[in-house]
């Protein structure tokens, strides 16, 4: 039996389908060394949006859900179309994955969060809060796991366009978008008690060393 809480969480319709939208690189390196380093001829996909996926999937799962997966510019030519849908999309990432923005300008998401990529990240809630780490992207391995990194977690259903309903599930770093994942699937419960149906941005903290697997809620708005 599958449960229908979840089904009504994610916004899921009749036909219950949920569809991953994961930042492609348009090519990966390989080989133990540089002499024996090839490129991948496809599309490749970061281990730490996979593995928050994978998370994901198991939660919908539990609803009956069929998966599939979008990508981001086919997701940003839905939001732009009038057409309508019942399926539940999950954006993955921050500023890797070109469809964030698309989803915060044409839904009601964008009345509770936007971020900024600088010199540092930052989240901003619509309650004046911030949350920033710097430049991930400049950093260290040592370095990032010695920060404190944070991500979100937020959802609206029955969302505006064919994408239907929506869900984003991004950290400022890479272990964060795993650790939102994890908490999306733990947490559910206790999300949609929050939000009560309404629109929602959960920001998860992220205390060095940075795992995954530990978060703290730092902060929820609700629309």
């Amino acid at each position: 039996m599958f449960d229908q809480s979840i089904s009504r969480f994610l916004g899921l319709g009749p036909a219950p389908t949920i569809r991953l939208c994961l930042p492609h690189f348009d090519r990966a390196v390989a080989g133990s060394s540089e002499a024996d380093a090839f490129v991948y001829p496809s599309n490749a996909l970061a281990e730490r949006d996979v593995r928050s996926a994978f998370h994901v999937q198991r939660l919908a799962s539990e609803a009956g859900a069929e998966v599939r997966f979008i990508s981001p510019d086919a997701l940003a030519r839905e939001l732009d179309s009038t057409a309508s849908g019942e399926a539940t999309s999950v954006v993955f990432g921050s500023r890797s994955n070109p469809a964030l923005g698309r989803v915060l300008g044409s839904t009601v998401l964008r009345h509770l969060m936007e971020f900024e990529f600088g010199s540092e990240w930052v989240i901003r809630l619509k309650d004046g809060s911030r949350y920033s780490l710097d430049d991930p992207s400049k950093l260290s391995r040592d370095a990032y796991a010695a920060k404190v990194d944070f991500g979100v977690v937020a959802g609206c259903t029955a969302a505006a366009g064919s994408a239907g309903s929506l869900f984003v599930v991004a950290g400022l770093g890479g272990r964060a978008t795993e650790g939102c994942g994890i908490y999306l699937q733990r947490e559910w419960r206790s999300l949609a008690d929050r939000a009560g149906g309404r629109a929602f941005a959960a920001v998860l903290r992220f205390d060095p060393p940075i795992n995954p697997e530990t978060s703290v809620l730092a902060n929820v708005v609700i629309h």
